[in-house]
């Protein structure tokens, strides 16, 4: 199995008091790699770039 680094970045902004949004993007540069190996033949591939987005408001 090759050997793999993994980026992945998170941020927050609060717009207002009681607004926030937030984001992360996993596997920042869409690296190839692994999550688990059984066998030589068995390999199961890690998912590609992914992007996460959110808002959280408080009343």
């Amino acid at each position: 199995m090759p050997d793999y680094t993994l980026f992945c970045v998170f941020g927050e902004v609060e717009l207002t008091d009681n607004l926030t949004v937030f984001g992360s993007i996993n596997n920042l540069f869409d690296t190839d790699w692994y999550a688990s190996s059984y066998a030589r033949l068995c390999v199961q591939p890690g998912t590609p770039r992914a992007l996460t987005a959110g808002g959280r408001a408080t009343f």
